[in-house]
């Protein structure tokens, strides 16, 4: 076990583990039911088909569909951006910023509440890091980055 400055407390490290192969062949993702991988420097597992992170926290795998984090890339090299929560922003390992109109551009997400009968359009506040629908004010938190919950999306 090693400590994890962020948070400030014991992190797990899951590739220790006697059986992690056999973890590997039978962990799958719960959205489209595919392969795993394990990402033990960026804390998280990733769908290697629908293209979703799941984080770690607190030591245990979030495996909770409206909770995963959609993969965006940078249109221009292909790169996976990481949201950074401190600048609100996608960041690419060269330092290129992408706010998060450009990644709604990116990703052509379909901005609406998910509240039954709303179908309000959802515009992001800064000072919240969330979604709020303009209808029913439902906010949609974005703690780790564009998640499932807000749209179905598709690259160009």
């Amino acid at each position: 076990m090693k400590m994890d400055k962020e948070n400030n407390n014991t992190e797990y490290d899951i590739t220790k583990n006697p059986h992690f192969n056999k973890l590997l062949e039978i962990l799958a993702c719960p959205k489209c039911k595919g392969k795993l991988e394990y990402q033990a420097h960026k804390r998280r597992w990733l769908c290697s088909e629908c293209s979703r992170y799941y984080y770690i926290e607190n030591g245990v795998p979030n495996f909770l569909i409206d909770e995963s984090v959609i993969v965006v890339r940078s249109p221009e090299s292909g790169e996976d951006l990481e949201f950074s929560s401190e600048r609100v922003r996608y960041i690419n390992e060269s330092g290129e910023v992408f706010s998060i109109p450009e990644i709604e551009k990116i990703l052509q997400l379909k901005l609406v509440c998910l509240e039954e009968g709303c179908e309000g359009n959802l515009i992001f506040d800064e000072k919240k890091m969330a979604y709020l629908c303009n209808r029913c004010n439902t906010e949609y938190p974005i703690p780790n980055g564009i998640t499932n919950c807000l749209k179905e999306h598709s690259y160009s």
